[in-house]
Formats: structure tokens, sequence, C-alpha cells
């Protein structure tokens, strides 16, 4: 029985040994080596060193509820003869910076009527949220504290039109006529600060 179990490793043994590389030259003289499949998968071992991995914060800022406002807009209210105001939804903030927030108003071409370059003044603030937006001096809320993963910052945009051409456009429901352009720069001065 021995002699059988002998027998049938030795066979075995050759039917499991791998295909040596073989090697040829060329008519050139050169050495080439004729590779085989080797039924060989290579695993990553670890080996002993930790490097640290650093990272530079840069600014961030998001306004979460940016559709909703977007899809309300701002709809200016005739608050005497001659002036309009309104605020936006409130604009809920994240960031992880104190920013201060601005606007630009451009008048769109339906509003270009009740423009008179001397005149009709259009002022765009950030107020808080909970600022009356027919006021005509609102208090500014522009500088908006970091708020990291505590708690959203809520604010408002607020917008006065002031002696607007009126007789210029026919009376209708609603017409838009600008767009406010929201800014933002940091609250604090660049010298004090090194990203």
């Amino acid at each position: 029985m021995l002699k059988k179990m002998v027998l049938v490793l030795v066979v075995l043994s050759f039917v499991a040994i791998p295909a040596m590389a073989k090697e040829e030259v060329t008519q050139d003289g050169v050495y080439l080596m004729k590779a085989y499949s080797w039924p060989v998968e290579f695993k990553a071992v670890p080996i002993d060193i930790n490097i640290p991995v650093f990272m530079k914060i840069g600014l961030f800022v998001k306004i979460a509820n940016k559709k909703k406002v977007q899809d309300d807009g701002i709809t200016l209210a005739q608050v005497d003869i001659d002036n309009y105001t309104g605020c936006s939804t409130a604009l809920e903030i994240w960031s992880n910076f104190d920013v201060k927030l601005g606007g630009t108003f451009e008048w769109s071409t339906d509003g270009l009527p009740l423009k008179d370059d001397s005149k009709t003044k259009v002022t765009v603030m950030i107020v808080c949220k909970d600022q009356d937006c027919t006021s005509l001096s609102p208090v500014d809320c522009s500088c908006v504290p970091k708020t990291l993963s505590v708690a959203a910052e809520f604010r408002k945009v607020y917008v006065k039109v002031l002696k607007p051409k009126m007789w210029e456009v026919t009376a209708k429901q609603k017409i838009q006529i600008g767009t406010v352009t929201l800014t933002m720069k940091p609250c604090f001065d660049a010298p004090d600060w090194d990203p």
C-alpha cells in the first residue's frame, strides 16, 4: 500500500510542476524570455509606515433652500407714492466662516422703462429674517456668523426701489423688473487670516 501511495505522489508531482520559462536567442543576438501564465495572485501587504494627511480647509457657503428662494422671488409692494419695497423668502445659510452677504441688482427688459437714471435708485440689502419688509430704513444684517454643524443662519434679501417711472409701464398684476445676484466675501480682514 505504501509503494502505491509513493507512486501516486511521484506521478502527481510531475503533473503539478508548472512549465518553466524558456530562453531563446534571436538572429540579432538578443535574448528573449518566453513568459507563461503562472497560477499566482499577488496580494498587497501593509508595511510599517504611516503618513499623516493634512488638509487646508477652504471657505464654504451653501444656501440650502436656493430653489425655493428663486421660485418665490421678491415681490415689491408700494409703501408710499414713490417707494416700493419687498423681501425674499428667508435664506437658509450654512458656512464654515463669517461671511458677508450682499447683492447687486440688474434691470430686466420689462423693468427698464421704470428706470430714470437721474432719479430712480435701487437698494439691495441683507436683513435679518424677522425684518419688516415694508420698512424704508431696514437694519443691515449682512455679516453672517459661521454655522458649522450647529444650526443654520437665516437672512432675507431686501430690495427697495425709489422713484420709478410708473407712468411708463401698463398696469399689470406682476412683472419681473430685474434680478438680484447674491455676492459674498469674508466678514474679516484678509491679512489677519492665512488659509
